[in-house]
């Protein structure tokens, strides 16, 4: 007997006693049912069903892989109707015969490809016959035919986009799904293909590690996956992941069937996530060396609802803190509260709760206590900035940055106590000035006690030289040096009488200086109008004498000449003003008399009064403006000195 195979599908067996009684002829008996038992041990192991039937059609013995089959014991199948067992599927015209009777009647093996249906359900397909001899039973082969896929089951394929194959390795031919065609970029119509018309699809640089994943599972008889990139006319490359299964028959490889399905997207995910790989560890080694060199230590603590504590983070900052690496702080959390401050651990204590409430960034300044190698106990302070937030599991989240601030807290005792000292030194120093200052302002109100005493004296001197002088100018003359005298007398006398010792209280000053004026000229109110305008300010002495003085010739050079007898005109009105802008101040006394003649110059004038005030203007870096148009009017105009007046 031989193995042929007339397609590259399936296998058939011939069995020619011709050649038996040739080649075997002169064998010993033994040898032959020797040969003859091993043909019988071959046939019950092979995978296909196997079944021998009569002229008439019925069954005379099968193998265990028919039985399985048409799933009935082989002693109950002898005799039966193969042809009634296994029904004809009529597809478009109906034959005039059973295939199984039109084997029965040719004495030739044949390859048969129809499909018999068993017990109304399973498909059941003929390969082949095979045939000895005219009067022994005939040999036909037999297999489980694929179901269809109904019309859910396609579907159900087409929509999850994978595309089936199914490789012929005897014919070198590739059938695939439409499906398979779009991913591999293969024209609808072509629904057969070569295999190196799939091959030329593939990309240079994936084609050989392919095939020779396909080659090794063929060998091995396993399946394989394979993940390749397929060029499409137009250009794209689309990635795709193959699975097959390789198919065989009598020990061997026949064809291979399998899956493609588009992974393009998913690669590209791949990159990107390489990509965001890339880029979380180029961040995470930028974080590193940020906290590396940060100036304290980063931590994340997890306050679980039962009150346990733990850290979940630590930077390598805290082996130089507080001597705790971060293993030992995570695997220890109590370590670190045992190094807080009695004081500071019930603060931080209230700080938690209070976040917990309303969680909100805070700021701590706390101490840790730590020994040293010499046993002693040294303090050390640091700062902590917290952030708190409450997690999804339920725990509370802190945040925060310790840095150690001891260095600054010592600069910050000693610049104390140096305060300290400074404040109790200034405060010594400011009762001896004090003290200081009391004796000399007793001191300078006795000054300008004796000034005003001496001035009050000369101007009595003046007084009783004036009784002895009966030349009338000359008497005018002595007068008028008394009435300044006294001028200066009284602005030493209101210094004396002031709480302070450098300003006077000008407003007070001048009306004390006219009331004194009209009483030396016995003036009143029906004889002269008087208007005054003081603004209430204080002004250094050193200013205040210059303007008491140029009003004080001012005033009497209007009294003397500016309203000759008798009166003609309006009323007589002097007007006193002294005002203050924002910059400077403006003195100005003013008469409705007579006037000043316009030949009059006030820097020429022979005049002692108006030279005064000239002189006077100049010492109080004034301008001095003579206004004719109606009687006279005097305006001094000079600079406000830096702190020099204010408002009383």
């Amino acid at each position: 007997m031989k193995w042929n195979s007339p397609d590259a599908r399936c296998w058939c067996l011939t069995l020619m006693p011709d050649a038996v009684e040739e080649t075997d002829a002169n064998r010993p008996q033994a040898d032959l049912q020797a040969q003859a038992q091993q043909a019988i041990i071959a046939l019950q192991a092979v995978s296909d069903a196997l079944v021998w039937v009569n002229q008439l059609g019925k069954i005379q013995s099968c193998n265990p892989a028919f039985s399985r089959l048409v799933q009935q014991p082989a002693p109950q199948l002898v005799e039966q109707d193969l042809t009634q067992l296994l029904l004809l599927k009529v597809q478009g015209q109906k034959p005039t015969r059973h295939p199984v009777q039109q084997c029965l009647q040719s004495l030739e093996a044949q390859q048969i490809d129809c499909e018999l249906v068993l017990a109304g359900q399973q498909m059941i397909e003929l390969i082949s016959t095979a045939v000895c001899s005219l009067h022994l039973p005939r040999l036909l082969i037999l297999r489980l035919s694929p179901a269809p896929p109904t019309a859910d089951q396609q579907l159900a394929i087409q929509s999850t986009q994978i595309g089936i194959w199914s490789w012929d390795l005897g014919e070198n031919t590739v059938t695939c799904n439409a499906e398979a065609m779009a991913l591999l970029g293969i024209e609808p119509q072509a629904k057969t293909n070569s295999y190196q018309a799939w091959a030329e699809r593939l990309h240079p640089k994936d084609r050989d590690r392919v095939e020779q994943q396909i080659r090794q599972a063929l060998t091995v008889n396993q399946s394989f996956e394979a993940e390749y990139r397929v060029l499409h006319p137009n250009g794209a490359v689309c990635w795709l992941l193959a699975r097959g299964q390789g198919i065989r028959e009598f020990g061997q490889p026949v064809r291979m069937v399998g899956m493609i399905m588009d992974i393009s997207a998913r690669k590209r995910s791949e990159v990107l996530l390489k990509l965001a790989e890339v880029a979380w560890q180029e961040n995470q080694e930028l974080l590193d060396t940020i906290m590396a060199n940060l100036p304290g230590g980063v931590f994340r603590c997890l306050y679980a609802p039962d009150g346990s504590v733990t850290f979940a983070y630590a930077s390598d900052a805290y082996q130089d803190l507080l001597g705790l690496n971060p293993e030992r702080l995570a695997a220890e959390p109590d370590r670190f509260f045992d190094l807080l401050h009695p004081e500071d651990l019930n603060a931080w204590s209230q700080i938690i709760e209070a976040a917990q409430v309303k969680p909100a960034p805070s700021y701590f300044e706390y101490r840790v206590l730590l020994r040293q190698p010499d046993g002693k106990i040294a303090e050390k302070w640091l700062a902590r900035t917290t952030r708190f937030a409450w997690a999804v599991s339920g725990e509370f989240v802190v945040d925060g940055v310790d840095i150690e601030i001891t260095d600054r807290k010592l600069a910050e005792a000693a610049l104390y106590q140096l305060n300290q000292e400074l404040e109790l030194r200034v405060e010594q120093r400011t009762q001896e000035l004090i003290a200081s200052l009391s004796e000399k302002e007793v001191l300078l109100k006795e000054l300008h006690h004796r000034v005003k005493n001496n001035l009050q004296m000369i101007q009595s001197l003046l007084s009783l030289q004036a009784r002895a002088i009966e030349d009338p100018r000359s008497l005018a003359v002595l007068r008028e040096s008394q009435q300044r005298v006294k001028a200066m007398a009284m602005a030493h006398e209101k210094l004396y009488q002031s709480d302070s010792l450098a300003q006077i209280d000008f407003a007070d000053y001048v009306q004390s200086l006219i009331r004194d004026l009209r009483q030396s000229y016995m003036l009143n109110s029906a004889m002269i109008q008087l208007s005054l305008q003081i603004e209430p300010l204080k002004l250094p002495v050193d200013t205040a004498i210059p303007c008491g003085l140029i009003i004080n010739e001012l005033f009497s050079n209007a009294v003397k000449y500016a309203f000759p007898e008798p009166p003609s005109g309006p009323a007589p009105q002097i007007t006193v003003q002294f005002l203050a802008d924002q910059q400077d101040y403006l003195l100005t006394v003013a008469d409705n008399g007579i006037g000043i003649p316009a030949s009059l110059d006030l820097q020429t004038t022979r005049s002692l009064g108006l030279r005064l005030v000239t002189a006077l203007t100049r010492q109080i870096r004034g301008t001095l403006d003579l206004d004719r148009s109606a009687g006279a009017r005097f305006t001094i105009r000079f600079a406000q000195a830096p702190e020099s007046a204010e408002r009383s």
